[in-house]
């Protein structure tokens, strides 16, 4: 039934009958929400809710109608936030939960493809609904996971999930972070990378070198795309990632010089110390070597004595710099609280989740 009705709704759509389409979709999701629920909707109508409305937004967004697809979408993203997040009530598996999802995700992630990055309802409401359920999701996952081991959640609190957990699905960072890049959008993109996979370490340091390539006299410096990758990563407990994200930087720098060759598989490893312009480079490069080398004191010399004017930035790097500190080198911040946790939050109190802003960095 509600495939005919979507065909229904999809030659309206071709037709250029869009209005029309648009609510005939949202009448006929409502109804499939309401048929025969006492408390909640049955699994089948939600899903064939799901399909109908993601098949209209589909249609619609082909047709460039994106206001009227996003509203579809959006009304997706209410149903999964009422519906669709795990729970250990009912009889499915943790795999079976796991496997509905991800094919949730994967169909707004199919639908974001086809709607313009710097488009308002992109932007905005929708990749910060789909973030926080995808954070939810983690969420339960996780306790889910706990209860499988029998660990009990005294033992680790469910409101207090770590860092990882709380960050949401690396994979839907890694794929919002690309999309935002691809169209230019580098602070949206830098937010969503810094939480996403290794790979999204490499799009991140391509994007931050395009983004120094558009920069004002000012911002020239390829230091300061530098450290938005490395001081970030490192706060985030994510060294990997912060090599990872130089290495790939660092090959993009050398490129616009030309001083150096073109790597071979001869070349140093990413963390032998190589001479640059900006002092702000070099200091990345040092951080880097005291966090593989576990250099306590060359990290406390390093972040006391070397010369690095950062501007606007000062107090932002320190506050960075403090938290490197303690997960890196156990030097404790005279500050209550979980510093981790704290860089965290405010990552998610900066409105990244799609909105725009800085992560963390006021360059």
């Amino acid at each position: 039934m509600s495939s005919r009705l979507l065909v229904s709704a999809q030659a309206q759509i071709a037709a250029g009958e869009y209005y029309e389409a648009h609510q005939k979709l949202r009448t006929l999701a409502n109804r499939y929400m309401k048929a025969g629920a006492v408390s909640r909707p049955s699994e089948a109508n939600v899903q064939k809710t799901i399909d109908l409305l993601c098949g209209g937004a589909s249609a619609l967004l082909d047709q460039g109608q994106t206001t009227s697809a996003a509203d579809l979408i959006l009304y997706v993203l209410d149903i999964y936030t009422k519906y669709r997040v795990p729970s250990s009530e009912g009889s499915r598996s943790v795999k079976l939960l796991s496997d509905q999802y991800q094919a949730d995700k994967q169909r707004i992630c199919q639908l974001l493809t086809k709607l313009p990055p710097a488009q308002e309802p992109l932007a905005g409401g929708i990749v910060k609904t789909l973030v926080k359920w995808s954070v939810r999701c983690q969420q339960e996952f996780w306790a889910l996971d706990l209860a499988a081991q029998d660990i009990t959640l005294a033992d680790q609190s469910k409101s207090n999930p770590p860092p990882a957990v709380l960050a949401g699905d690396a994979d839907l960072h890694h794929f919002l972070g690309t999309l935002f890049a691809n169209d230019g959008e580098y602070e949206r993109a830098e937010y969503h990378l810094l939480l996403g996979t290794t790979e999204s370490a490499r799009v991140l340091a391509k994007a931050m070198h395009q983004w120094s390539q558009v920069a004002t006299l000012e911002l020239a410096d390829p230091g300061i795309y530098a450290a938005r990758g490395i001081l970030q990563y490192l706060a985030l407990n994510k060294p990997h990632g912060a090599y990872v994200f130089w290495d790939t930087y660092r090959g993009f720098v050398k490129d616009d010089t030309s001083a150096k060759s073109p790597r071979t598989n001869d070349d140093p490893d990413p963390l032998t110390i190589r001479h640059e312009v900006s002092t702000i480079v070099n200091f990345c490069q040092l951080l880097l070597l005291a966090v593989e080398r576990r250099g306590r004191d060359a990290f406390a010399k390093l972040r006391t004595d070397y010369p690095v004017e950062w501007g606007k930035s000062r107090d932002v790097v320190y506050q960075l710099l403090d938290v490197i500190g303690e997960c890196h080198f156990g030097i404790t911040i005279p500050k209550q609280g979980n510093p981790l946790q704290d860089i965290m939050k405010a990552f998610f109190a900066s409105g990244s989740g799609g909105g725009g802003g800085n992560a963390a960095l006021p360059f």
